[in-house]
């Protein structure tokens, strides 16, 4: 909708370069829908939560308290727990080296057959001569 408006261009300026807005019309858009949300906020917190403050005052602390009791636990059924995962974890790494195992002695045995069937042996490598390196030399003047 277009409508024509006064608005003092210091304070359009200031609104641009706080919301960052590249034109007039969108800087007064920004401006606007921001002051309909704080109103919005305003009025859900005059509401409040439907709580006096003695209600409130009584569920803070209902609430720390909760989160601050430890947790009823039954020393044995941690025990048995701890018992129970320990002997799972044995048995899956027990299983998984047994694995390993398996798999590695039918890949190397596989391998050294192929390796051994396929690839000629490489020839050997000639010795490098490196040159002679003066070392006593001083370094030469311009």
């Amino acid at each position: 909708m277009k409508m024509t408006m006064h608005i003092d261009e210091e304070v359009l300026a200031q609104v641009m370069k706080l919301t960052g807005a590249k034109t007039k019309t969108q800087a007064v858009e920004m401006a606007l829908t921001d002051m309909a949300r704080r109103h919005k906020m305003q009025q859900f917190f005059e509401r409040g939560l439907g709580m006096t403050p003695d209600e409130m005052e009584a569920y803070g602390r209902a609430v720390m308290a909760a989160q601050t009791d430890p947790m009823d636990t039954d020393e044995e059924a941690v025990q048995r727990f701890i018992a129970k995962s320990d002997a799972r974890r044995a048995a899956r790494e027990g299983r998984d080296l047994r694995v390993a195992e398996d798999s590695l002695n039918t890949t190397t045995k596989s391998t050294v057959q192929s390796v051994s069937n396929d690839v000629p042996k490489p020839e050997p490598l000639p010795d490098i001569v490196y040159p002679k390196t003066r070392t006593n030399e001083q370094p030469r003047s311009r």
